[in-house]
C-alpha cells in the first residue's frame, strides 16, 4: 500500500525541481534499475523475501531516489547556464556534486550495515541488503543519470527550473527564521 504513494511524492518532486518529463524518467529508471538489481541479486544469492525485506523497494525509492535526484538537479543546473552545452554542463557537473552524493551514499549504507549487530536474523539480512541497495543507487545515480542525460533531449531553461512560488517561499522562512 506504501508503494504507489511513496512513487507518486518522488514522482511530483522530481516534476517540481525539474521540470523535465525527460529528466523524472531518468531519475526514476536509476532508482528502478537498483531495484530490480538488488531483488535479482537476492535471488542469486537464494536470500529469502521476508516480511522485513520486503519493504526493501519502498525505502530504497524513498531514500534512493535522492541520490539521482541530486545528480539530475545539478546537471539540469549546469545546463541551464550552458545554454544546454552538455559536453561541459554534465561533467562539470558531475565534478561539483560527486563527493558530496557518495559521501552520503556511504554514511547511509554504513547505517544499514550497523543492522549486523542486531540479534533478529531477518534485520540483519535488511541491513546488509539495504547497504547494497543504497550502494548500487549511488552507482547508477552517478553513471547511469549522467549517461542518460547525454543522449536524451533535455532543453535548457533559461529562467532556470525553480518555481517561482518556491524560491519565494524559501526566501521567506529563512527571513523568518
Amino acid at each position: 500500500r506504501l508503494s504507489p504513494w511513496v512513487s507518486l511524492a518522488v514522482i511530483l518532486i522530481l516534476l517540481l525541481t525539474a521540470r523535465s518529463i525527460p529528466g523524472t524518467l531518468i531519475a526514476l529508471s536509476s532508482v528502478g534499475v537498483s531495484i530490480c538489481w538488488l531483488i535479482g541479486l537476492m535471488g542469486l544469492m537464494e536470500s529469502p523475501l521476508t516480511l522485513v525485506s520486503s519493504s526493501l523497494p519502498v525505502l530504497l525509492v524513498a531514500l534512493g531516489s535522492a541520490y539521482s535526484i541530486h545528480v539530475l538537479t545539478q546537471i539540469l543546473s549546469r545546463l541551464d547556464h550552458t545554454d544546454g552545452a552538455r559536453d561541459e554542463a554534465i561533467p562539470d557537473a558531475i565534478h561539483y556534486v560527486a563527493p558530496p552524493v557518495l559521501v552520503a551514499g556511504l554514511t547511509t549504507a554504513l547505517a544499514f550495515l550497523s543492522f549486523l549487530v542486531m540479534d533478529i536474523a531477518p534485520m540483519r539480512t535488511f541491513g546488509l541488503w539495504m547497504a547494497g541497495g543504497t550502494l548500487l543507487a549511488v552507482f547508477l545515480a552517478l553513471t547511469l543519470v549522467p549517461a542518460a542525460c547525454m543522449l536524451f533531449p533535455l532543453k535548457a531553461r533559461a529562467g532556470g527550473r525553480a518555481p517561482l512560488w518556491a524560491t519565494r517561499s524559501l526566501e521567506w522562512l529563512a527571513g523568518t527564521v
